[in-house]
């Protein structure tokens, strides 16, 4: 599965094109958590930003990201993580929604962490939208790596916790 990781990058909300399957959800979403998270639209009006990219997003999601911590910018590298599939409703060929969990280093001013974005994805009349959405916290690299290709075997226990977990086909390396 490929990434678009330059979403980041726009200043309007972005036109995700993916298909109603389950690489489709999981390429929406990803791209969907990259622009609310780290674009400069999303640092310069983070209460509406959730709002751009989803009329179907709970507002507890919406309130988290709004208040979610942006200063001096984000930088969210999910290329340089991995992502799974928790679960999907529906015909696997055409699922109704999907449950996505990214792990992926954070750079904010304080500095770079790894978080998981979590969530769901709906099919809609329009689309993929993220109808749930919240980055949490995980473990760290105890060798400080900033990417999945850099990790040790005590990195991989420390960070992806459980199984599934797939790293992007056009991830940076």
């Amino acid at each position: 599965m490929t990434i678009d990781q330059s979403i980041a990058d726009l200043a309007a909300e972005p036109a995700i094109e993916a298909d109603q399957t389950i690489d489709g959800g999981v390429k929406a979403f990803v791209e969907s958590a990259l622009w609310v998270l780290a674009s400069p639209a999303a640092e310069a009006d983070p209460m509406n930003a959730p709002a751009a990219i989803s009329d179907v997003i709970g507002t507890t999601d919406a309130e988290i990201l709004g208040r979610f911590d942006r200063t001096g910018g984000v930088d969210f590298l999910p290329l340089d993580g991995a992502y799974r599939v928790l679960g999907h409703s529906g015909d696997q060929a055409a699922p109704e929604a999907v449950m996505v969990e990214v792990a992926a280093p954070m750079t904010i001013s304080s500095g770079t962490r790894w978080l998981f974005v979590g969530g769901v994805i709906t099919w809609t009349d329009d689309g993929w939208q993220i109808s749930s959405i919240k980055p949490t916290e995980t473990g760290q690299p105890t060798s400080g790596a900033t990417h999945l290709g850099d990790f040790t075997d005590e990195d991989r226990l420390a960070v992806l916790t459980g199984l599934g977990w797939t790293a992007f086909a056009n991830g940076r390396r």
